[in-house]
């Protein structure tokens, strides 16, 4: 399919938030892919069962990464469906266009990931026994997030507080805290939701996207909870450890381009929600990027074209140039 947002049919936006469980017969997923890795068909086989349908929106992917996604789509069983972009609109675009499609196709729930992530196998069930837990304390939940494990593709082992653990999710255990903001990849949040609160902020591009929608939720007193034994493989950038006086700092070691987006959303976020998110808004400027650029200028590589970047972030954010960079 090759379909953006605006030209995709419109939908009914009055009805009213039905707290159904997840089920996999109510449950899409959405994967924002951009050139996927040779391994992206294996993590998708880790949500096949658990999910109706998998909705793959490519983000003007290489040929070659086009037509491996063009082969998945041949296993019917699968039930995947692809929206192919004729340019990268960004992971906030990617998601509306996929969760607009799921929307028409009646589901109540959709899982958003990543193109690099992957799931437990009985993540699902997890999260729907979780919700039920969490709905008989709390009426206003619609979003569930999973505790992130790092991602190590032989048999989806974790290295958890130094020991290591197959299957960490074997038992269903309901355990639970509300949180303020989740990941993207990995969440499961009520459709409704959406057609009330409105759609994730193209402008963003990529970084805060799920931030900037979490505040949405917070702001209109929906809850957002952890499942604590609902687990998602993942990895933030590619995480490499450093040693500073006898004390371990891990660096993600992001690209340029993406340190852009990270330095000029962030400013963007902070000017938004300063007056709401006070505390946020200090932890972030302290940990996402202060501590960035002084690792970047500690142990990452091509520090002086980051730095560029970063500059010009910061100043596309104070003259409000928002978007896909130019």
């Amino acid at each position: 399919m090759n379909n953006t947002l605006q030209n995709m049919h419109p939908i009914d936006t009055s009805q009213k938030l039905r707290y159904i469980p997840p089920s996999k017969d109510n449950t899409a997923a959405v994967i924002i892919t951009y050139n996927p890795d040779v391994d992206f068909e294996q993590r998708l086989q880790s949500l096949v069962s658990q999910v109706k349908q998998i909705c793959i929106v490519d983000n003007a992917s290489n040929p070659d990464e086009r037509a491996m996604i063009g082969k998945l789509l041949a296993d019917e069983s699968a039930n995947i469906v692809a929206y192919f972009n004729s340019e990268n609109l960004g992971v906030a675009e990617g998601l509306n266009i996929g969760i607009k499609h799921c929307l028409e196709q009646g589901f109540d729930w959709v899982v958003t990931l990543d193109q690099d992530s992957s799931v437990s196998s009985d993540f699902l069930l997890q999260a729907a026994a979780t919700f039920a837990r969490a709905s008989q304390n709390d009426d206003r939940v619609v979003s569930i997030s999973p505790s992130l494990f790092p991602y190590i593709k032989e048999n989806l082992k974790v290295d958890l507080q130094s020991k290591e653990v197959s299957n960490p999710s074997s038992t269903i255990d309901c355990k639970y805290e509300i949180v303020h903001t989740c990941l993207t990849s990995g969440n499961i949040l009520l459709l409704d939701v959406v057609l009330e609160l409105g759609f994730f902020d193209k402008h963003l591009f990529i970084d805060h996207v799920d931030h900037d929608f979490c505040f949405k939720l917070n702001k209109n007193d929906y809850k957002i909870i952890k499942a604590i034994n609902c687990v998602l493989f993942h990895d933030i950038g590619i995480p490499t450890p450093h040693k500073l006086f006898f004390k371990t700092f891990q660096t993600r070691n992001h690209t340029p381009l993406r340190i852009y987006y990270i330095f000029r959303n962030s400013l963007f976020m902070y000017a938004r929600y300063m007056s709401t998110e006070p505390r946020w808004v200090l932890y972030d400027f302290r940990t996402n990027l202060c501590n960035r650029l002084l690792k970047i200028l500690l142990w990452e590589d091509k520090k002086i074209e980051k730095i560029r970047y970063a500059v010009r972030g910061i100043a596309d954010a104070v003259f409000g140039n928002m978007g896909r960079i130019s």
